[in-house]
């Protein structure tokens, strides 16, 4: 029996891989398209706002559906769940309701799309779902993988 599942398991991850390539993969061609036509910059705004468009009803739904924390621990465990099905390799290194740091360490478009893509899709992602979940909370990147950084970091902070 547990056999059986572990080769369900390894067909899932599989499964999950290939779509997380086509996915990347749709997000390349998105952003090219929009380059050839509007030019670097326009792309990179155009695209940031299909993405944050894109995850809405996805994390809309999920908070619904899903106890989570109102703070930045909450936020924290919500964002690395969402990046773990992405693909993103990480962790959250630092967690309270307070305060909370995630570190991703692999990451499917840090050799696909531009350093600049990245800083402008994954803080306006990141200032969508702190509103959802409670305006008082905010984040910001002090690096990024797509900048060459070791590591993209987010830190999500609990205003008083």
């Amino acid at each position: 029996m547990t056999e059986n599942k572990n080769k369900e398991i390894e067909k899932l991850k599989m499964a999950k891989d290939i779509l997380n390539a086509i996915r990347v993969n749709l997000w390349k061609e998105f952003y090219n398209t929009l380059e050839r036509e509007y030019g670097r910059q326009k792309a990179i705004e155009l695209s940031a706002r299909a993405v944050v468009d894109a995850f809405r009803p996805l994390l809309e739904t999920t908070m619904m559906n899903h106890e989570i924390e109102n703070n930045a621990k909450g936020v924290a465990e919500l964002v690395r769940m969402f990046h773990e099905l992405e693909g993103l390799q990480g962790e959250i290194v630092e967690s309270s309701k307070k305060r909370a740091v995630i570190r991703e360490r692999i990451c499917p478009s840090q050799n696909n799309l531009p350093g600049d893509w990245c800083k402008m899709v994954s803080p306006a992602v990141m200032d969508m779902v702190c509103e959802l979940i409670n305006p008082k909370l905010t984040s910001y990147h002090t690096s990024y993988l797509t900048a060459g950084d070791n590591y993209c970091e987010i830190i999500i902070e609990l205003r008083d």
